[in-house]
């Protein structure tokens, strides 16, 4: 009988399967059905190193801007009086907020 590498552990019943068991002694022998077993790899298995594809590779155009750029824009102020306002759950508070931080910038 071979032994399964320790990194790689079959389970039954949801709970892992020692080397010396059998079907017959995990599930009893009065057991009729199907049976599902898994497969657990646990760390420290060899992975299969991924080959970088340029194919794969997409070229993404940011819409909204970066940097300084955004911060000269009002949605960027709406949206973070908006979740600021959220968070607090104070208007007021919000919206001092959003002053002091523009005043900074």
């Amino acid at each position: 009988m071979s032994k399964i590498p320790r990194r790689i552990q079959l389970a039954a019943l949801k709970k892992p399967v020692p080397d010396s068991k059998v079907l017959k002694d995990i599930l009893g022998a009065e057991h009729k059905g199907s049976v599902e077993l898994g497969v657990m790899v646990i760390g420290g298995a060899a992975a299969v190193e991924k080959k970088d594809d340029p194919a794969d590779k997409m070229d993404v155009e940011i819409g909204i801007g970066h940097g300084d750029e955004i911060l000269k824009t009002e949605e960027f102020w709406a949206d973070l009086r908006g979740f600021l306002v959220q968070r607090l759950k104070d208007e007021a508070q919000g919206d001092r907020l959003v002053k002091a931080f523009r005043a900074v910038v």
